[in-house]
C-alpha cells in the first residue's frame, strides 16, 4: 500500500487475507487488526498493541413517546393562562434524560383581533409561551409551541389564555388537530 510509491519500506502486516482484516501499527511495526464479532464495535484502548480493540455496544439510547389530542369544542374566555382540558402527560424518570415537548393548538375565537397564547406548564410554573392573532372571526388559527425538560417524574400541561372573547378548540384531524406530544430520550 502506497500513496507516493516508497512510503513504506515493506509491506509487513500491510498484506491483509482475511475479510474484515484492517490496518493498524502497534509500537513499532504496521500490523493487521482481525475483524470483530457481529454487532461489535471498533474502540480505542491504550492497553491493546495496537491501541484499538473490537468491543461489545455499550447500549442505545431509550427512547418513549406520549401523545394526548385535546377534545374540541372546548373553550376558555380566560385572559390569564389556565390549563387545556385533559392535558396532563407525567413524564417518567430516567436519570440524564430529558423530554422534547410540543404543544399545537387549533383554534379560533369570537374576536377578529383576539390573540390566543398557549405554554407549556412544568415544574410548578408556566414557561415557554407562543401567542398568535386570529385573522377573522371563527376561522381556524393553529398555534405551536415547542420546550424540553429533565426526565425527572413530572407533570407536564398544555396552558392558554385569550386576549379577549371566547376561544374555542376545533374538531380538527390530521396536521390540524390539537394535541400535546412528548419525544423522551435517556
Amino acid at each position: 500500500m502506497s500513496f507516493n510509491g516508497n512510503q513504506y519500506p515493506s509491506d509487513e502486516g500491510l498484506d491483509l487475507t482475511t475479510k474484515g482484516q484492517i490496518h493498524t501499527h502497534d509500537t513499532s511495526a504496521n500490523a493487521a487488526l482481525n475483524v470483530g464479532s457481529n454487532t461489535y464495535l471498533l474502540t480505542a484502548d491504550s492497553t491493546e498493541t495496537t491501541g484499538m480493540k473490537w468491543a461489545a455496544s455499550a447500549g442505545g439510547a431509550t427512547v418513549t413517546t406520549q401523545s394526548i389530542f385535546f377534545t374540541g369544542g372546548s373553550t376558555t374566555t380566560s385572559t390569564s393562562l389556565v390549563d387545556v382540558p385533559n392535558s396532563t402527560i407525567t413524564l417518567p424518570t430516567r436519570s440524564g434524560g430529558f423530554a422534547f415537548i410540543s404543544v399545537q393548538l387549533t383554534c379560533e375565537n369570537t374576536v377578529s383581533t383576539a390573540a390566543t397564547q398557549i405554554g407549556t406548564y412544568k415544574n410548578s410554573a408556566d414557561s415557554i409561551q407562543s401567542c398568535n392573532e386570529q385573522n377573522a372571526v371563527n376561522t381556524a388559527n393553529t398555534i405551536n409551541v415547542s420546550d424540553s425538560d429533565d426526565l425527572d417524574g413530572g407533570s407536564l400541561k398544555a396552558r392558554w389564555s385569550t386576549e379577549s372573547g371566547t376561544t374555542t378548540l376545533s374538531q380538527s384531524s390530521g396536521s390540524g388537530r390539537s394535541l400535546m406530544r412528548t419525544f423522551e430520550v435517556s
